[in-house]
């Protein structure tokens, strides 16, 4: 009896964790998913964040043709957020790390409940975060360098769309 509820907690633990991850790649690919132009524009808030990774930032100012102080407004505004967001992607590994371990221990249904809504909360904050930093970020582009950013956008969910698995 002991081993089936070790074999089903871990079971739960890993769906829950596989979960965790599936719904934030599933909010990352929504948010690439959706063009400058919709009602929930999401890339300028990312620009920053994983332009920076991947070593697209240079290509988007290049694109763009930022001017100067343009590209000075941008690292102004990401430097602004950074901090924030960074404080809370630590938090939410910390709060993902205890919810793994309170669902291999014995922890009650509405306690696990609650730790879930912990990182819900933060995945919100975050989400706001890269709504604002958007906002502002939209500011500084012209009305040409939008439109621009929209077909940049276009063709990167093509291109991501032939990659992506056929079921």
């Amino acid at each position: 009896m002991k081993n089936q509820i070790k074999f089903i907690l871990s079971f739960v633990t890993l769906a829950t964790l596989s979960f965790s991850g599936n719904v934030m790649a599933s909010e990352t690919l929504k948010q690439d998913s959706l063009s400058f132009e919709t009602s929930k524009p999401t890339y300028l808030a990312q620009m920053g964040q994983r332009g920076k990774r991947k070593g697209e930032r240079g290509d988007f100012m290049e694109k763009l043709n930022l001017t100067t102080e343009q590209q000075q407004k941008m690292q102004s505004i990401r430097t602004k957020y950074q901090p924030q967001m960074d404080s809370i992607r630590q938090e939410m590994r910390t709060e993902r790390e205890t919810l793994r371990q309170m669902m291999t221990n014995n922890n009650s249904s509405d306690s696990l409940r609650s730790q879930h809504n912990k990182i819900a909360s933060l995945n919100q904050r975050m989400a706001d975060l890269r709504f604002q930093s958007m906002l502002e970020m939209r500011e500084v582009l012209t009305s040409e360098q939008r439109q621009q950013w929209n077909q940049m956008m276009e063709e990167k969910k093509a291109n991501w769309q032939e990659k992506k698995p056929k079921n």
